[in-house]
């Protein structure tokens, strides 16, 4: 976790670079489907973490690549999100319906979405309801800012699994559309480890891999739930911050 709403982790960003230093391969995984990979690589650079494109891996990205590798591109599709998974769904030539016609729609893609309105789940559960594919790219109930937690994608998602009367498929963390993508990205590496705050997606994400998870107090979880979870972490840290010296330690 490098950054806590629009405040970075500190000593974050200097451990990614000793983590470069170590010579090891980077990925950086967000269920956050608002934001499309280049923006997200700005946002990073602006906490002091310098990121290739190609390490970047988005819950947006992902539902895409999900979506071309079904063949579902030229399903109509309505979308309840804002500008990183429609500018992803968009870049793989998929159409989006807009308004009411979204009723209609043979395919919905649920993400992030600030501007949610009763309108948007009424038309997105409509064309649930009346079969279209369901996809939804995350299903966090929560997402950590300085202020506190705010409602995640999943509390939408929920909303239009009521109303429609049918589980989206998530391609987000911890379920394997985006593990495996992360997996192919990482093609390669014998030792994969990964490193988050939430046990539900990205500790979970990793031990379904066989991966090596390490939580980090630094977001939803706090010190007194680690004796709860079940199976339970390799290791725990207060942060990113810690992981080198650990690393290096066992080297």
């Amino acid at each position: 976790m490098i950054h806590r709403g629009e405040k970075p982790i500190t000593g974050a960003a200097e451990a990614v670079s000793d983590l470069r230093r170590l010579g090891l391969k980077l990925l950086f995984l967000t269920n956050n489907g608002t934001k499309p990979s280049a923006d997200v690589r700005e946002r990073l650079a602006g906490f002091g973490v310098d990121a290739a494109e190609d390490e970047i891996l988005t819950a947006a990205t992902v539902a895409a690549e999900e979506i071309v590798q079904r063949g579902l591109t030229s399903k109509s599709t309505y979308v309840v999100g804002l500008g990183g998974i429609r500018t992803e769904l968009e870049r793989v030539g998929v159409t989006i319906l807009e308004g009411d016609e979204g009723k209609n729609a043979e395919l919905v893609v649920v993400s992030g979405d600030f501007e949610f309105t009763y309108e948007k789940m009424h038309i997105a559960s409509s064309a649930v309801r009346a079969g279209a594919i369901f996809l939804a790219t995350n299903s966090d109930p929560t997402f950590p800012t300085p202020e506190g937690l705010r409602p995640g994608a999943g509390a939408l998602v929920a909303a239009i699994e009521t109303a429609g009367g049918r589980r989206a498929e998530v391609t987000g963390k911890p379920h394997l559309p985006m593990m495996e993508a992360a997996a192919r990205r990482l093609d390669g590496s014998k030792h994969i480890g990964i490193v988050g705050d939430q046990p539900g997606t990205d500790l979970a994400g990793g031990q379904a891999m066989g991966w090596k998870t390490i939580l980090v107090l630094s977001g939803v979880t706090s010190a007194e739930e680690v004796d709860d979870l079940s199976p339970p972490p390799d290791l725990v840290l207060g942060s990113i911050a810690e992981l080198t010296d650990k690393i290096e330690l066992a080297r």
